[in-house]
């Protein structure tokens, strides 16, 4: 998945993407994520750390008013997923 980010701050931050966890949509009865989160695909077998650093792809430095594109790799984490359709729930922030 491609995603493109603008640092609309005033400021430069360091950013980090990451998926928190992917549900099948039939299973998102509403805007509350909380009500249908326990429904997420179970994770491969990769360790916590090793996750992290074949998901990085999202994070660089920030300049404001700049973009960064980059691509999330849901495979690396919970390897191929069946045709159907998801709900990502993708975490994205950073440090100033």
């Amino acid at each position: 998945m491609t995603i493109v980010v603008e640092n609309a701050n005033d400021y430069d931050i360091v950013f980090l993407a990451e998926i928190w966890f992917i549900v099948p949509e039939r299973y998102v009865v509403s805007d509350y994520w909380r009500q249908w989160q326990q429904h997420h695909l179970p994770r491969s077998g990769l360790s916590e750390e090793n996750v992290r650093r074949r998901n990085e792809e999202g994070d660089g430095f920030l300049p404001r008013g700049g973009q960064l594109e980059f691509l999330l790799n849901w495979e690396a984490e919970f390897g191929k997923l069946p045709p159907g359709e998801y709900v990502i729930a993708l975490s994205l922030g950073g440090w100033v």
